[in-house]
């Protein structure tokens, strides 16, 4: 049970960066580079990869998949859903 506490808390940090990453790929106009667009998008999916990995550490990689996909799932429902 403690275990879980810190992992979910890591997984909702992930799902908030994974909505920030969808919302600034759909967002962004293409005025200058692609690069440009790449490096935002990418810096935010720095923080994204970090949170989820330490997530799964933190709970010893039980039921990843599952994890990763609700984590996934849940950032591109609240920016497409608006919440």
């Amino acid at each position: 049970m403690p275990r879980k506490v810190p992992s979910t808390i890591f997984y909702i940090v992930a799902g908030f960066f994974v909505c920030v990453v969808s919302l600034l790929a759909s967002s962004i106009q293409l005025t200058g580079s692609v690069w440009v667009k790449f490096a935002i998008v990418g810096g935010f999916s720095v923080p994204a990869i970090v949170a989820l990995v330490t997530g799964l550490v933190s709970s010893d990689f039980r039921h990843w998949k599952r994890d990763v996909g609700i984590v996934i799932v849940s950032g591109q429902a609240q920016q497409h859903l608006g919440v």
